[in-house]
């Protein structure tokens, strides 16, 4: 029988990172290893977000990424810093 995928996310996450997600390549220079993450969302809502992350002046990955950052502090959870 396989475990479910999402089994994992039940343990402490403490326990669920085993290796660092910054990779070193030869130069030194560190090399961030990046994943998909998404969702479907109405045109709405897709559009409005564009249009508050020009309007910030700010990538939509930038402005996304400030509110992921906002979520997990609104948790006590660490903030990834990916904005």
């Amino acid at each position: 029988m396989t475990q479910n995928k999402f089994a994992a996310l039940s343990k402490p996450a403490s326990q669920l990172i085993t290796h660092s997600p910054i990779q070193q390549i030869s130069d030194g220079q560190s090399k961030e290893k990046l994943v998909m993450v998404g969702a479907r969302f109405s045109r709405l809502c897709s559009d409005t977000l564009n249009h508050l992350a020009i309007d910030e002046g700010k990538t939509l990955k930038a402005w996304l990424g400030e509110a992921i950052d906002d979520a997990m502090r609104k948790r006590g959870k660490h903030p990834f810093g990916e904005c």
